[in-house]
């Protein structure tokens, strides 16, 4: 699984309780699925092959995926607390211990149905059960069926916690749960993951009744979520913070995620600049290489130049390379007071080694004008300092 409009959603520190209420609908499913060899089940990839072998329909490939995580991965009480980042290897360990918590079984549910074809993204948030609000930070799915959005909750649906004893029963009942349905329990953190024109904001959500109700205000969230895709990291950060500001700061437990949100906003602004002035400043040095280049074989009379051709792509080098640089410099927003001071003296060295750069063009253009006979004269006198 690699999207980014899910694995933002998941940055949170989150543990998951296991506590999902049983409503004995028990899910049964024929043996192709549950006769997969062992041997495909260490890797996603192997799995998401075998169920696109066995079944034709988008509805049969995610039914068959949520009975076998839901019948073969337990969740794991004694690290129900911890937290790893590590996507890649959070799935391959929950496919070899087949033990996680949420995370472990919404991450693998996704990963697979992205793979199936099936669009996917890992949702996180909190719970009502028994219309008891449950802060402790949980992790569901959402997968497109026949271009209809439902949600999954993988972890409730394979079982329990009772006493601190894990107890194994499969459930359909958080099986492909309309957007509707799944409110009544499960509250995301960003009201687009909601998939309701009509979300539900917090204050809503936590009320004593077995159906939240709706606000009035229209949302599209199907027009929202396609410009959320397309954002970069840090913008998908910034809208989801104001939305969940907007729907509501109810609980110190909201206001800490939405501080989450701003740390986080905050690091990730950090990170971009700094990887992008690197990128500015690495094209910056190599246009200064590439002028040191071509002032070396120019005080050597272009001697080691066998074709004209490659002193014109070192000076288009160059003027590529500067240009580069600057407009790298100016995606760069905010910078602190060190970035900047880099920054203008970047723009400066440029702004001199243009003046440098100008006079190699006009040099090259007469040597290129003048015949080869005479083109050893326009060296005289005109050694150039590095």
């Amino acid at each position: 699984m690699k999207k980014i409009a899910f694995t933002l959603i998941v940055f949170i520190g989150l543990s998951g309780i296991l506590n999902a209420q049983q409503r004995n609908n028990k899910l049964t499913f024929d043996n192709v699925i549950i006769n997969i060899p062992n041997s495909l089940t260490l890797c996603p990839q192997d799995i998401a092959n075998y169920i696109h072998s066995k079944y034709s329909t988008q509805d049969s490939k995610i039914q068959a995926l949520y009975f076998w995580i839901a019948k073969n991965i337990h969740y794991d009480i004694e690290n129900m607390y911890s937290f790893d980042y590590d996507t890649i290897g959070i799935i391959s360990k929950t496919l070899k211990t087949r033990k996680g918590i949420c995370y472990n079984y919404a991450l693998l549910f996704s990963d697979i149905s992205n793979r199936l074809g099936i669009k996917s993204f890992v949702i996180t948030g909190y719970t009502k059960i028994d219309n008891e609000i449950d802060y402790t930070p949980h992790s569901w799915c959402a997968g497109m069926i026949d271009s209809k959005w439902y949600i999954f909750d993988p972890t409730w649906g394979s079982g329990s916690v009772s006493n601190g004893n894990y107890i194994k029963q499969i459930d359909q009942y958080y099986y492909k749960m309309s957007p509707k349905r799944a409110i009544r329990t499960h509250m995301p953190f960003d009201p687009l993951f909601q998939f309701l024109y009509y979300p539900i904001t917090n204050n809503n959500f936590c009320a004593k009744r077995k159906k939240p109700k709706s606000n009035n205000t229209y949302f599209n969230f199907d027009d929202s979520l396609t410009v959320f895709e397309n954002l970069s990291i840090t913008k998908q950060l910034i809208n989801t913070k104001r939305r969940l500001e907007n729907n509501g700061i109810n609980s110190y437990f909201i206001f800490t995620i939405i501080n989450q949100f701003r740390q986080e906003i905050d690091d990730n602004s950090y990170n971009q600049t700094i990887d992008t002035y690197h990128i500015a400043l690495n094209s910056y040095k190599e246009g200064i290489f590439q002028l040191n280049r071509f002032i070396d074989y120019r005080n050597k009379q272009f001697a080691a130049i066998e074709n004209d051709s490659v002193l014109i792509i070192i000076l288009d080098s160059v003027e590529n390379s500067f240009f580069l640089s600057i407009e790298y410099l100016k995606h760069i927003d905010s910078p602190n007071q060190n970035i900047q001071k880099q920054m203008d003296n970047i723009h400066k060295s440029i702004e001199s080694n243009m003046l440098y750069f100008n006079e190699q063009r006009l040099f090259l253009d007469l040597y290129f004008n003048t015949p080869k006979n005479y083109r050893r004269s326009l060296f005289y006198d005109r050694l150039i300092d590095e």
